[in-house]
This record gives C-alpha cells, sequence and structure tokens, in this order.
C-alpha cells in the first residue's frame, strides 16, 4: 500500500500544506490586527466545510481572540443574533451565503468574503453565480496575501488546545488523520481537524456527509480519528451489504459519537461492523465534557 502522505487538507480535488494553512493564518492574523483585533475580542465565522474556515480559527487565536463558528443554515435574524451575542468585531463568510449574512452583519464591522469551492457548490447544488464574491466585496485572500506574519501566538491560546485534545484522548505526539464530515461550525470536527491541521496530520473536508464516500475515503487516506454521529451512524448501517463490506477499515483507532444519546442497537451493530473503536459524550453544550475519558481500545488488540 502507498506511503499516505501528511500535512495535508484535502477537500475534493483541492489541497494545501497544514504549513501554508497556518502561514496564510498567520498573514490574516496581521491584517486583522491593523482593524484593532485582539486578545479576548471574537470573529465570526458563517462558512461551510472549506479552508479559509482553519485559516480564520487560526488567525483568531494567533491574536488571543475567539473564533465563533455560526450555523451557516440560519437565515439573517439568526445569524445577526449569534454576531451581536459575541459582539463580532470581523466576519468571514462564503460567497453564496451573502444574501443572509450580509443582512446580518452589524454596522461598522468588516465582512470578508471566500469564494465558494466547486465541491461544495456541487454539494448543495449552487449556481455558479452564487459563488464568486461581488466585485465591491472584501475578500479573505487578499487578508491574507498582503500582509505578514505577526510574533508567535500569545500563549493563552495553547490550554485550550491541549485540554481538547486530552478531553478526546489524542496524544501530543500521536498521528492524526481524520475524515471531517460534520460541519465545522460543531466543536468537536473542529478540534479534530484543527488538531490534525496542528501536528501535520491529515483532514479530509466532506462538503456534506455521504456514508459511501466516508467509507472509501477511510480505506484510501488510512483514516485513523473520526467524530460522528448517532443520525451518522444509523444512515452507515442503512447502506447496502456489498458497500459496507467493499473497504478496509482496520485503520480507524478512534470514533468518538456525540451530539446526541446513540440508540443501543446502532451502537452495538456499528461495533460488530468496526469493532471496539468507538467513544460517547454526550451533553457538552450543556455541561462541558466532565466525565472521565476513557480510552480507544485499538481493534488489532481485539481482533485478530
Amino acid at each position: 500500500m502507498a506511503e499516505i502522505a501528511l500535512g495535508r487538507v484535502i477537500s475534493g480535488t483541492r489541497e494545501i500544506s497544514s504549513d501554508t494553512l497556518i502561514e496564510r493564518a498567520a498573514c490574516a492574523a496581521t491584517g486583522l490586527g491593523e482593524l484593532g483585533i485582539g486578545a479576548g475580542d471574537a470573529i465570526g465565522v458563517v462558512l461551510r466545510n472549506d479552508f479559509a474556515f482553519f485559516e480564520a480559527s487560526c488567525a483568531a487565536r494567533r491574536l488571543g481572540a475567539h473564533s465563533v463558528p455560526v450555523n451557516w443554515h440560519g437565515k439573517a435574524p439568526e445569524i445577526a443574533n449569534a454576531l451581536n451575542d459575541c459582539a463580532a468585531k470581523a466576519v468571514v463568510a462564503h460567497a453564496d451565503l451573502l444574501a443572509e449574512v450580509a443582512l446580518a452583519v452589524p454596522p461598522g464591522v468588516p465582512l470578508f468574503v471566500v469564494p465558494t469551492p466547486p465541491e461544495i457548490a456541487t454539494a448543495y447544488g449552487i449556481a455558479e453565480e452564487r459563488c464568486a464574491p461581488p466585485p465591491d466585496a472584501l475578500q479573505w485572500d487578499d487578508l491574507v496575501t498582503c500582509f505578514s506574519p505577526p510574533p508567535e501566538p500569545p500563549a493563552s491560546a495553547q490550554p485550550f488546545e491541549d485540554t481538547a485534545d486530552q478531553v478526546f484522548a489524542i496524544a501530543p505526539d500521536q498521528e492524526v488523520r481524520t475524515v471531517v464530515a460534520g460541519q465545522l461550525y460543531c466543536i468537536a470536527p473542529d478540534i479534530y481537524a484543527l488538531c490534525a491541521v496542528r501536528t501535520g496530520g491529515l483532514a479530509v473536508l466532506q462538503p456534506r456527509f455521504d456514508g459511501e464516500e466516508l467509507l472509501s475515503l477511510i480505506e484510501r487516506h488510512r483514516i485513523t480519528h473520526l467524530q460522528l454521529t448517532p443520525k451518522m451512524l444509523a444512515g452507515l448501517l442503512r447502506l447496502p451489504e456489498e458497500v459496507r463490506r467493499r473497504c478496509d477499515l482496520s485503520s480507524l483507532d478512534q470514533v468518538v459519537v456525540g451530539s446526541l444519546p446513540c440508540p443501543h442497537r446502532v451502537m452495538r451493530a456499528m461495533t460488530d461492523w468496526w469493532g471496539p473503536v468507538f467513544q460517547q459524550y454526550r451533553g457538552a453544550s450543556e455541561i462541558g465534557i466532565t466525565t472521565p475519558r476513557a480510552s480507544a481500545t485499538r481493534r488489532n488488540t481485539q481482533r485478530g
């Protein structure tokens, strides 16, 4: 089997190295800092699963600011409520979402637009003319290319990253290869993907969840870590038997299941199929993840 190339983020036919992505984020941090954004401030991120999501998140952390992912399914009043609640000092959004986002951005707050990439347009049936930023828009790419990186990030950014890795039982030196099957505005897919980016691993983005494609990506990229929901597991179990058995899934080391309680029958069926690689949690939005973590058992210790 060919060696898996790491240190990348992949989306459709596009890819970017982790080093390049982090460098672009550092340049964006300089530009955002020129706008007066600094420690404790917030940047609203209204993006689908795309490279710019990580760039904006990493840029915010470099400044000691907060990246605030906003559910892009929302209408203008819902998006406005989120942006006002966090007192966003800047907003980053995909071009196809501008019809709602532009109405939601508070007066005087800069809105940086990201072109909607082809794989996302295809997945959601977005017309080509909606994918390009308007001629008069502030463009995220201009912010990234017009500035040099600032000094190193403040120490305050690191404790969150260390805590997140500990919660999900990701060792500091562990190689992480993940597929982002959920939307990045949810914290768990975001953590997994950012862990892969920071540590030189691999993050493969799905524009939207597709069970058959997920199985193929696990085999092709020898995926080790996933974050899924009970609904996704149920969708995988509905795939035809010949599709379910087609791919080699033995690389999986840890699959975290969150969002809602997973029905026992679903978890049992998935464990029979994928092996003892699952961890579950729920209630994180309300109370945080406060229960002791249990390390995932590697499937090769359980199966010959």
